[in-house]
C-alpha cells in the first residue's frame, strides 16, 4: 500500500471517528441546557451569599461587564444566553475556579447511583470504540512507517552505488 494511501485511510478513519462521536452525544438542546444550569448555579450561589441579582451585577459592573439586575434575572432562569468571558467573570465574582461552574451539583437534581453507572457504562463504550480506532490507526502508521524505512534504505543503496559507478568511471 502507497504511504499517500494510508494517510488517506487515517484521514478517513479519524474523520469517521469524529463523526461516529458527533452521532452518539445527544446534542439537542444542549446549549440551551448548560445556560439553564449555569443559571440554577449561580442563582444557588448567590442565595447562599446572600447577595441580591443587582449585588451581583454591581460586582460584575465592577469586572467591566455592563451588566444589570434583570439581566442576572433572566441569566439564572436560562432566558438569557451567557457569554463564555462572562462564565469566566461570574467565577471571580463568586470566588471559584471556572470548573466550579460546571461541575457543582445543581440543588433539586439528584443524580442516582444507576444514572451514575448508566454513564460510566456509556463512557467505557465510548472509550473502547476510540481504544479500536486507535490501535488500527496504530497499524497504518506502523505500516507508512516501514515503508518509510524501504524507502529510505533503496535511496541510499541507489547513492551508494551511482558513486561507486562514478569512481569507476573515474578510474
Amino acid at each position: 500500500m502507497e504511504p499517500e494511501q494510508d494517510t488517506h485511510e487515517a484521514n478517513l478513519l479519524v474523520q469517521e471517528m469524529l463523526e461516529q462521536e458527533l452521532t452518539d452525544s445527544d446534542t439537542s438542546g444542549a446549549a440551551h441546557r448548560f445556560e439553564e444550569v449555569i443559571g440554577l448555579k449561580i442563582r444557588e450561589l448567590r442565595i447562599e451569599r446572600g447577595w441580591s441579582q443587582t449585588t451581583v451585577a454591581d460586582r460584575m459592573r465592577n469586572l467591566g461587564f455592563d451588566l444589570h439586575q434583570t439581566a442576572i434575572a433572566k441569566i439564572e432562569s436560562g432566558k438569557r444566553p451567557i457569554r463564555a468571558n462572562e462564565v469566566y467573570a461570574l467565577a471571580l465574582v463568586f470566588g471559584l475556579p471556572i470548573q466550579a461552574l460546571w461541575y457543582l451539583p445543581v440543588a433539586g437534581e439528584p443524580r442516582s447511583v444507576e444514572m451514575l453507572r448508566h454513564e460510566l457504562e456509556e463512557v467505557d463504550k465510548h472509550i473502547e470504540t476510540m481504544n479500536e480506532s486507535l490501535q488500527t490507526l496504530i497499524g497504518v502508521y506502523a505500516d507508512a512507517q516501514t515503508e518509510r524505512m524501504r524507502l529510505a534504505k533503496a535511496m541510499n543503496e541507489a547513492a551508494v552505488e551511482f558513486q561507486t559507478q562514478a569512481r569507476e568511471e573515474d578510474s
